[in-house]
């Protein structure tokens, strides 16, 4: 994505569409409108709406890129910055086809189970690779953390990165890594508040 904000154009991580009912949302994850995508401060989540104007996406896997006019939403702060909707960033899109977005799954997906993480990432793949498989170990309602297969993969450039199941529907919002015996892991917010969030916050 490339965001077009009051503080300039900056591009940074991946954010993707998806929709609830006949609404299309603009999913990235919050952290990547502060320094980690090149602004001078993260953005207070209040601040949001008035401050993201439009979001210009790049297909991952083709040509052409295209511009979202974009519709925050006040997502109430997280009391732990350590919790989830700390870093949810969820805006309205305008000018979305349906067939462009992603279905959100309606079950949370079990222990063990394959899920991928669709993004480019830094290092550790084979070139042109998007689609990185991951083993849920952790499917709590607060966070879902998965290994990846790749013990090898650097994920820098994946937050906001969709999550997906087999059924290609959306189980969470990829936003951090860490390390586990030798493994990766990955760190996403579950679509259970992904949802919350778009059904209890309002539009600016």
């Amino acid at each position: 994505p490339e965001f077009d904000t009051t503080a300039g154009r900056q591009s940074a991580g991946t954010a993707f569409l998806a929709k609830d009912g006949n609404q299309t949302f603009l999913l990235p994850v919050r952290h990547l409108l502060g320094p980690d995508g090149g602004f001078k401060e993260l953005t207070p989540q209040d601040k949001v709406p008035s401050f993201v104007k439009s979001v210009r996406l790049q297909p991952l896997g083709g040509d052409g890129s295209k511009n979202y006019k974009v519709s925050g939403l006040t997502v109430p702060p997280e009391p732990d910055l350590k919790e989830p909707g700390y870093d949810l960033a969820v805006f309205k899109c305008a000018g979305a086809f349906p067939s462009d977005a992603a279905e959100f799954a309606a079950e949370k997906p079990a222990l063990g189970e394959t899920v991928w993480v669709v993004a480019r990432v830094r290092g550790g793949v084979k070139k042109g690779q998007i689609m990185h498989p991951a083993k849920v170990t952790e499917n709590g309602d607060r966070w879902l953390v998965c290994e990846f297969d790749n013990p090898d993969i650097v994920t820098n450039g994946a937050s906001g990165a969709p999550v997906l199941n087999a059924a290609g529907k959306v189980v969470g919002i990829y936003s951090g890594h860490g390390a586990n015996a030798g493994k990766v892991e990955a760190f996403a917010i579950p679509t259970s508040l992904v949802l919350q969030a778009i059904r209890t916050t309002t539009a600016k």
